[in-house]
């Protein structure tokens, strides 16, 4: 229903000259019915406009990305930049600026589809922040491989406040912070600040943020602050009262 009131055209398109092509298309690339099915939900331009869209499909076959890969990347095209023309365009420029840091958007599309979608000025920004904090090309290559959502975090917004916290107020050694870039991945207020600051209520020091924020709350309770789950949501409870 969701689908036919964004698009109501679909309702007078052939199903043997129109839609049934384009479906065995998507499936000729790797897609599962589920996942064909997914896609013109989330962006049923893929069934109206198949056509037009066939250009940006064959762009990202181009690359030589596997069945598989192309299942993962393919869905997650949706949104304002479903312009072949766009799309091509601002592809080509990330992947020569990812190039000049040893990287091929290939290889960074498979883990995050929206790079296609970076503005690569504010890109720019973002690698400038991590060589600014002492990131080496080296470190730059690691991180963004394996982190890619980092290129698309604001600087003043995210990155900034989390690493003035943990090199300011933990005194975190910066290089803990390169070696775990998934760091800036938590939330500062919702999970970072409330675990560390019951690490200091319990008296449990750690100079490893990944350790401190990657278990689950029962994990990082028993694990990591030496305490037990009920502790730390009667902790949790009380901490957030006094923030709103």
């Amino acid at each position: 229903k969701d689908v036919l009131l964004r698009q109501p055209r679909l309702l007078v398109l052939r199903i043997d000259r129109v839609l049934q092509p384009n479906y065995e298309r998507l499936r000729s690339v790797g897609l599962t019915p589920g996942e064909v099915a997914k896609l013109y939900t989330f962006a049923p331009q893929w069934l109206s406009r198949f056509r037009s869209l066939e250009p940006l499909l064959d762009y990202v076959l181009s690359f030589g990305l596997s069945t598989v890969e192309v299942a993962r990347v393919v869905p997650r095209i949706r949104g304002s930049y479903l312009n072949p023309s766009r799309f091509i365009k601002n592809a080509k420029i990330m992947d020569n600026y990812l190039q000049s840091l040893d990287l091929h958007i290939k290889e960074i599309a498979i883990k995050d589809p929206s790079i296609f979608s970076q503005n690569r000025a504010k890109a720019e920004g973002r690698v400038q922040f991590l060589r600014n904090i002492g990131a080496t090309n080296e470190d730059l290559s690691r991180i963004i491989s394996a982190f890619p959502q980092i290129l698309a975090l604001d600087v003043s917004g995210n990155l900034q406040p989390k690493y003035d916290f943990f090199t300011g107020e933990e005194a975190v050694d910066p290089r803990k912070i390169l070696q775990y870039p998934k760091v800036f991945s938590f939330s500062l207020e919702e999970r970072i600040r409330p675990r560390y600051t019951f690490l200091h209520e319990k008296g449990v020091c750690t100079t490893n943020p990944f350790g401190v924020l990657v278990p689950t709350d029962l994990g990082f309770a028993t694990k990591v602050a030496h305490a037990t789950l009920e502790e730390y949501e009667l902790f949790l409870e009380h901490y957030r009262s006094k923030q709103d």
